[in-house]
Formats: C-alpha cells, sequence, structure tokens
C-alpha cells in the first residue's frame, strides 16, 4: 500500500486501485478480501484521489495552479 500510495510501484501500473493493491503485496485477491482492516485503510487512504496515480494527481495541480495564474495574467 505504502509504494503505491508514494508512486512507487514495482509490480503494477501505479494506479490506486484495489486490484493492484493485492498485486504489489504479492497476495491472492481473496487473501487481500479477507483483509478488511487493509481496506478500509486503502478506501480512507485513496478516497481524495480516486484510482489516479500519485504523479496524476500533481499534475492536475500544477496545471490547475498554472491556469489559475494565467487567469491573473489576462
Amino acid at each position: 500500500m505504502d509504494r503505491l500510495l508514494a508512486g512507487k510501484p514495482e509490480r503494477t501500473d501505479g494506479r490506486l486501485i484495489k486490484d493492484n493493491l493485492w498485486k504489489e503485496a504479492q497476495v491472492s485477491r481473496a487473501t487481500m478480501n479477507r483483509a478488511p482492516g487493509v481496506l478500509t485503510e486503502w478506501d480512507r487512504r485513496t478516497a481524495a484521489t480516486g484510482s489516479r496515480t500519485p504523479g496524476e494527481v500533481r499534475s492536475d495541480q500544477e496545471l490547475a495552479e498554472l491556469r489559475r495564474k494565467n487567469q491573473l495574467a489576462d
């Protein structure tokens, strides 16, 4: 989970989805589903970003800031 949330996946494309969570952890999907505490924590920590990677979130934030600055310059 920490690797995905930090944007440093080793085994997946880094999207913040449960499919990548169990693959990064190198466990089966069934094992992941038997860990409700982990899934609750995952849902809590990814709620703000959806399935976007940390890099995509940063890019979106940078783009919004550039658009704001551009509007102020006009």
